[in-house]
């Protein structure tokens, strides 16, 4: 590899760098959700894996890493918190939101704006006086 590849190489892969510094120096030393959001997409970029990541394919990435989520509470019995196993059940919700948020890159749907938006309607469809420690879905409840 030439001096001007390992060049072009030590460029493309400081997008996410870039990504992780401006969060981070926005936010302290903590990265908000938009910063996170911005190092997924550079690390992807990166990669050139945009073309591979159409909306059937990103739908089942998510399902396919939901259920390796799913399996760290295998066999776990009455243990249902599995805190020995915190590691894994982090890196797999992390897998799943990344794939999520490649969806939504893909399908141009701002994630804080889609989140907001169903907890306006589950507000309506849960509300206080009737949902609060209850665990009965909506139409089931008074």
């Amino acid at each position: 590899m030439t001096d001007a590849g390992v060049q072009e190489v030590d460029s493309v892969s400081s997008a996410s760098e870039v990504a992780t510094q401006e969060s981070l120096s926005e936010q302290g030393r903590k990265m908000n959700f938009e910063g996170a959001v911005a190092k997924a997409l550079a690390f992807r970029e990166e990669r050139d894996w945009s073309q591979f990541h159409n909306p059937k394919d990103l739908a089942l990435s998510i399902s396919l890493e939901a259920a390796e989520l799913l399996e760290v509470f295998q066999w776990s019995g009455a243990d249902l918190e599995v805190a020995s196993k915190a590691r894994e059940a982090r890196e797999e919700l992390a897998d799943v939101l990344i794939y999520c948020i490649y969806m939504a890159d893909r399908l141009g749907v701002d994630l804080v704006e889609a989140i907001s938006d169903k907890i306006d309607a589950n507000d309506i469809k849960y509300p206080v006086q009737n949902s609060r420690g209850n665990s009965r879905k909506y139409d089931e409840l008074c």
